[in-house]
């Protein structure tokens, strides 16, 4: 699972890539419901395109919700 990266802010553009929701990501430009945003692969290309808001969270929120998800399991 993960989110579609879209070459334009359309859900009928081509699809470039899924990313995991776990990703990191750059937000560089940012329209109505859609972020711009810049993503770098494990073998360092940056890839460009655009993302629906609604799959974006802070870091700072992920990272909140990630340290509370592991720490219910131990």
């Amino acid at each position: 699972d993960g989110a579609r990266l879209y070459q334009y802010a359309d859900t009928k553009s081509d699809v470039v890539m899924h990313i995991d929701f776990t990703e990191q990501v750059e937000v560089v430009a940012e329209i109505k419901y859609w972020a711009q945003i810049s993503y770098v692969d494990e073998d360092g290309n940056e890839i460009i395109g655009w993302m629906a808001k609604k799959n974006l969270l802070p870091y700072k929120d992920w990272k909140y919700h990630s340290d509370k998800m592991y720490s219910d399991v131990n």
